[in-house]
Formats: structure tokens, sequence, C-alpha cells
């Protein structure tokens, strides 16, 4: 594992100038891919809250043409707005947290991330049977999935020692023999 933090580390020192810049670009064309996919997945991709109701409000004031010229550019920029928020958001946590240990990486997924991701798909499809109406039964999950993160987040926050595990250092005596 390389950190980029650090003055002398593998590629930093191994690749001078273009080959340097060329491996740092990729790693952000990765960045980017992957944020891409992300939108795509998780955030809704190109589909944004009222973007249909102006396509359908153009098209009938304007036109069929400028009707479907404004969905397709409004529906690239909300696509091109998410993905850019989250490569803010992964440059802005990569440069907050330079080095994650595989074991805290591990624990993550493995202790909080999966019983969460469980529960969530648990508790989607009780909402969705006990509720039907789709408005109400989201507004319930999103409360659900707050709590759930904020609840996650208190248990397993950082700790501080407890006042008998520190142990205190007593300075020796340097007269002593």
């Amino acid at each position: 594992v390389e950190a980029e933090q650090e003055l002398v580390g593998g590629y930093n020192t191994e690749f001078g100038s273009m080959k340097f810049a060329l491996f740092f670009m990729s790693e952000y064309i990765k960045l980017v891919a992957m944020n891409a996919i992300a939108v795509t997945l998780f955030l809704g991709g190109w589909h944004f809250p009222g973007l249909y109701t102006l396509a359908q409000f153009v098209s009938a004031n304007f036109g069929q043409f400028a009707g479907n010229a404004v969905f397709g550019l409004l529906s690239l920029g909300a696509f091109l707005l998410k993905v850019t928020l989250l490569s803010f958001l992964s440059v802005w946590v990569r440069a907050t947290v330079p080095r994650v240990r595989y074991d805290q990486l591990m624990n993550l997924g493995w202790k909080i991330l999966l019983p969460m991701a469980l529960f969530n798909v648990a508790m989607t499809a009780v909402v969705n049977v006990l509720v039907p109406d789709k408005i109400i039964s989201g507004i319930i999950a999103f409360v659900i999935g707050v709590v759930v993160v904020v609840g996650v987040s208190v248990v397993n926050g950082p700790r501080k020692p407890a006042v008998g595990q520190v142990t205190l250092v007593k300075k020796s005596d340097p007269t002593a023999k």
C-alpha cells in the first residue's frame, strides 16, 4: 500500500514527469468512472425531480423538439452534477483520511456496513408491505434509515479509554542503580 502523502513512497520516486502524470491521471479517471457507475446504480442516474414535468411544459409550449432538447440537456446536467458532487466527496474523504488500515476497513465492512445493509433490505420489505403508499413509505424508510445510521455512529464511534486502561510510565531515578 502506498500513501501519496508520504514524501518518499514507491511511485513518487520511481516515476518522474510524464510517467507520474499519466499514473496520477489514471487514478482520477478511475475515480470519475467509479463515481459515474455509483451514480447510475445508486443515485438515480440521469433522473432528477421535476425534470419530466419541465420537459412536458416546454414540449407543450415550444414544441416536441425543444422539449426533448431541454430534457436531454438537463438529464445530462443532472448526471454530471451528481458525478461531480460524488467526486468532490471522494476527494474530500481521501484528503481527510489519508490512510485506512485494512483491519479498520474490514471491521467497517463486516461489522457495520453488512448488518446495516441486511437491516435495510428487511426494513424496506416490511415497510413496502405494510404501507402501500409510496410517498409515506419513502418518508418512513428515510426516517428509519437516519435513525439507524445515527445509532450505529453513536454505538461504534470513537471511544475514550477507560480510566483503568491508562497506565502511566514512572520516571526512573537516574541516581538509582
